[in-house]
């Protein structure tokens, strides 16, 4: 194995202004001393000019990219970390065969420090780790669990705070910035109180940025003073951003800034989550899903992140997304989202309580219940005007729902309490949805058009197959069929309506497509590229409803909804 020179800076600094900072040190490593990897592209052009003996690696390297979490870093097992979470965020084979080289070097040289004491957030120790990363290391697989939950929502705020505030500042240096930016410092702060860790500037700012004047309605106020930064109409009241490793993708997309169709929270989440994922989220919910979605399972619990920057802009979650009496508009994309959520009840999980006068509190779940009759202790940003987290006993009855994301696209539990507050909604619909899904794929929809026939099917008859609710009673099954259309069926499948199954009304969606539906909705549909652009010729070709722009409307987002959460 190579031997490894590892950088130690002679004073704690968060750049390095020359190379007379940097004190080589090989051997002399030991245990609490403070090392760190440079932090910028100008910090690697100095550290490229030291002498480097034939066959080093530095342990700086890294760092290339755009994290730069060891500026958090007060001790050997948090540096660790931090460079373990880097590496495990950018997923390729090499950076990970990497980390077993600076484990080994670590092990040797700090001894039983690193071998018995568990690093900072991992889960194992050294020893337990090395083992688990050796076992995996052909395969490039991360060993299961290596992290603590809870560190994923800190990585989430420091990573933020650190690839927006340079954003933010390298923006302003070229020109005036068409929205108001501001920032928080509340989010990544307390990340770090909570986990006990000291925060450096500039790492515990979090971003917002104010709409446009005209464009969403609300009086933005700076969070620490009060004072009222700016007052726009029409609208909601900022918006947010979630974490994720190569965040550094913003830069090279500030046109985005200056594209006048999107509010700017929806600009960044463009950049952030693709073109043809963000531009489709034109509403808040819409948006909130494609944020998890885009970030994939190991940011996922950066998700718990992004429900504090809700609270933290005012924003009502319960209002936007479960309104009451609302059957097929996209506010129940919450629900819909909560389907795809692994079983909570661990420390991380987002809870969320029932609203009250049409607002949700959104917290974290500081503590597994003991017992049945035990509260949830939960951790909630503190009242406006504060820089705290509070810790809540909240009582099970007052719990809407409890969400762990997994965005792997298999099917998994909701806690209980929620399946018994609207086991339609959040457990049936969106298993229906998913046994549709998977046979419409089948019969060789693709995804895209296959969204867009859910949505309409929520829309006419929220997946149940004996419904028959629609036009006095004269509209049957998944998509309200008229008897026209039923007798078609009845001949096709040799039966009565009356009776026929959910994969039978499934399937015949696609024998109507390719009969006598074929010219009018069939071939259309087969030609739509987007979920949006399905749900329109369902609706308006398929479904033919009296109002077919104003159902279009409503089917749209439904379908961009399902899109995020179905693979």
């Amino acid at each position: 194995m190579a031997v490894m020179t590892i950088f130690i800076v002679k004073q704690q600094t968060d750049v390095f202004k020359s190379t007379d900072e940097l004190v080589p040190v090989g051997d002399k490593l030991k245990p609490g001393d403070l090392f760190r990897g440079a932090l910028s592209a100008t910090d690697f052009e100095l550290v490229d000019k030291l002498d480097e003996p034939k066959g080093v690696v530095r342990l700086d390297h890294v760092m290339r990219g755009p994290a730069t979490l060891p500026s958090i870093t007060t001790d050997v097992g948090r540096t660790l970390f931090c460079w373990a979470a880097t590496i495990h965020a950018r997923k390729t084979k090499a950076d990970r065969n990497f980390l077993v080289s600076v484990a080994y070097y670590l092990s040797d040289k700090l001894g039983k420090f690193a071998n018995d004491q568990r690093i900072g957030p991992f889960r194992y120790n050294l020893t337990e780790w090395l083992a688990a990363v050796e076992a995996n290391k052909e395969s490039g697989v991360q060993p299961e669990g290596l992290f603590d939950p809870a560190w994923q929502v800190t990585m989430a705020a420091i990573r933020t705070g650190n690839a927006m505030k340079k954003f933010a500042d390298d923006h302003n240096k070229r020109s005036p910035l068409p929205v108001e930016l501001f920032f928080y410092e509340r989010l990544g702060e307390e990340a770090l109180t909570l986990l006990k860790l000291e925060p450096a500037e500039p790492c515990s700012k979090a971003f917002a940025v104010a709409p446009p004047a005209g464009s969403y309605g609300a009086e933005i106020k700076d969070r620490k003073s009060g004072d009222v930064i700016k007052e726009v109409t029409d609208g909601l009241k900022a918006g947010f951003v979630a974490s994720r490793a190569d965040i550094a993708q913003l830069e090279p997309n500030l046109r985005f800034f200056n594209d006048e169709d999107f509010a700017p929270w929806l600009t960044v989440a463009r950049v952030m989550t693709s073109d043809n994922l963000a531009i489709q989220a034109t509403t808040l919910a819409g948006t909130f899903m494609t944020f998890p979605q885009a970030l994939g399972p190991a940011d996922r619990r950066s998700a718990a992140f992004v429900a504090f920057c809700l609270v933290e802009c005012g924003v009502a979650e319960a209002k936007h997304s479960v309104p009451e009496n609302n059957k097929a508009g996209l506010p129940d994309t919450w629900k819909v989202w909560s389907a795809a959520a692994e079983t909570p009840e661990r420390p991380g999980t987002i809870v969320v309580t029932k609203p009250v006068d049409g607002k949700a509190s959104v917290g974290i779940l500081a503590e597994t219940p003991k017992d049945t009759d035990t509260d949830y202790k939960v951790y909630f940003c503190s009242d406006e005007g504060t820089v705290s987290v509070d810790v809540k006993p909240i009582a099970k009855d007052k719990i809407e729902t409890l969400r762990w994301l997994d965005l792997t696209g298999t099917a998994a539990a909701v806690d209980p309490a929620a399946l018994a507050l609207a086991p339609a909604t959040v457990q049936g619909t969106m298993e229906l949805a998913r046994k549709a899904f998977t046979r419409l794929r089948k019969a060789g929809w693709t995804k895209e058009q296959a969204c867009g026939i859910l949505a309409n099917i929520q829309a006419e008859s929220s997946f149940d197959h004996n419904n028959i609710t629609g036009d006095g009673g004269d509209a049957h099954g998944l998509c309200q069929w008229h008897q026209d259309r039923r007798n078609d069926f009845e001949a096709e499948y040799k039966r009565p309506f009356a009776g026929s199954s959910f994969d039978q009304q499934i399937d015949f969606i696609t024998f109507e497509m390719d009969h006598k539906e074929k010219k009018r909705a069939g071939d259309p549909l087969r030609q739509a590229k987007t979920p949006a652009d399905a749900a329109r010729i369902v609706c308006t070709e398929y479904e033919r409803p009296n109002d077919k722009p104003g159902e279009s409307a409503k089917r749209v987002p439904l379908a961009e909804a399902y899109a995020a959460v179905l693979l």
